[in-house]
């Protein structure tokens, strides 16, 4: 129930964009690279790091006005278009439960399973998360609120937010200024 709904939503605010988050940026109109700790520095090797990415996202979370819950997409990758699992297994947190929504067909037997899963925010969910995609045992995720109007695409190393509206992007850009990516010092880079 919760991915045809998922679904429903994304294809009434997203349509015609494939839900795969590593090229959602080269789609949609307004988005922004930011990066979770100074200096563009990729991964945490301390606790301190550690927790200033989680703090990153948390205050980011909130300024997009997350509540209540989030949606939260994971994905995995296998050789075949079947799974027998409708959980995704690379994701696994107690009181969290996920259920197959698509399976993409990316290469000669290469295989994404995209699952979709909804978790209260804030939890401890969010931090179980966002820790493994900083320390890269998680890609493809996309964390989006019930109406799914934005997309938060965490990677390791930082964040790109995509934005339905010019001034909500602006409003993210000129608010955490400090945390973008350096190859978006100019405003002009900032739109498609």
């Amino acid at each position: 129930m919760r991915a045809h709904t998922f679904n429903d939503q994304w294809h009434t605010i997203w349509p015609n964009t494939s839900p795969i988050a590593e090229d959602l940026r080269k789609q949609l109109k307004y988005w922004v690279r930011m990066h979770m700790l100074p200096d563009a520095k990729r991964y945490p090797d301390t606790d301190e790091e550690l927790q200033m990415v989680i703090s990153r996202h948390t205050r980011l979370l909130n300024a997009l006005g997350s509540k209540d819950y989030l949606y939260i997409v994971t994905a995995n990758w296998t050789d075949a278009a079947i799974v027998s699992s409708k959980h995704n297994p690379g994701f696994v947190h107690e009181g969290y439960s996920n259920e197959l929504w698509l399976t993409l067909d990316e290469d000669v037997d290469v295989f994404r399973h995209l699952y979709i899963g909804q978790s209260a925010w804030p939890s401890e969910v969010f931090s179980d998360l966002l820790s493994q995609v900083a320390d890269d045992k998680l890609a493809g995720v996309i964390i989006a609120p019930p109406n799914v109007s934005w997309l938060y695409l965490p990677y390791d190393g930082g964040v790109d937010i995509i934005t339905p509206l010019e001034s909500q992007h602006d409003k993210i850009v000129n608010d955490f200024s400090e945390w973008l990516a350096p190859e978006w010092s100019e405003p002009k880079l900032f739109r498609m």
